[in-house]
């Protein structure tokens, strides 16, 4: 595994060591550790044989010599050498960026309560109502939400806790009506009926 060739080559200090090794594992392959241990080999290798201060042979000869071990292509060890070269050779650990939570579920949970008691008004409306709660009434509780955008209110009203609690974020059902159906009159014995139709007069 990659991680012990560090303490496996470590007598390989120069390019005739390094030759000889090529030479002698003609047919071989060689697999194994992690992107950053192959990077800290990377970088033991090329100051071990000082190469900043090779000939253009010796350089192919390290060259093909970290292509055996890492099996990395001849671009991606140019890169890497060029990274060297510039002091700039170490991975850079991804770090996936992480949202701060600028309102919290008590945030929410007057945003939903401020809208069940007004039947959910439009944005601008609506974050009056928080400003005025926390700003004339001095509701202390609504200081965050007051300072929310627009925007972000009607985004938290698309968020699953607001749903949940939410009276109002139904939208309202279509109800089918027959409109100028006609029916058979039924005056059921009465006199004087009136049967109202479209296109029609009085029977």
């Amino acid at each position: 595994m990659l991680p012990n060739i560090t303490m496996i080559d470590s007598g390989f200090d120069n390019c005739i060591k390094l030759d000889n090794f090529l030479r002698a594992s003609k047919g071989l392959a060689f697999s194994g550790g992690g992107k950053k241990a192959k990077y800290d080999w990377v970088k033991g290798v090329l100051n071990r044989v000082s190469f900043r201060h090779l000939e253009k042979k010796e350089r192919g000869i390290v060259r093909e010599y970290i292509g055996k071990i890492t099996s990395y292509s001849p671009a991606q060890i140019t890169r890497l050498i060029a990274g060297y070269l510039e002091g700039k050779l170490f991975l850079r650990e991804y770090q996936r960026h992480k949202f701060t939570t600028k309102y919290s579920v008590q945030d929410i949970a007057l945003l939903v309560k401020t809208d069940n008691g007004h039947s959910r008004l439009n944005g601008p409306a609506t974050l009056a109502i928080l400003q005025r709660e926390y700003l004339v009434y001095d509701h202390l509780e609504y200081v965050n939400i007051s300072k929310i955008s627009v925007t972000h209110l009607y985004r938290l009203r698309q968020t699953r806790i607001y749903q949940s609690k939410s009276l109002t974020f139904k939208n309202t059902q279509a109800v089918q009506r027959n409109i100028g159906e006609r029916a058979k009159p039924e005056p059921n014995g009465k006199p004087g009926y009136v049967d109202i139709h479209l296109g029609g007069g009085l029977r």
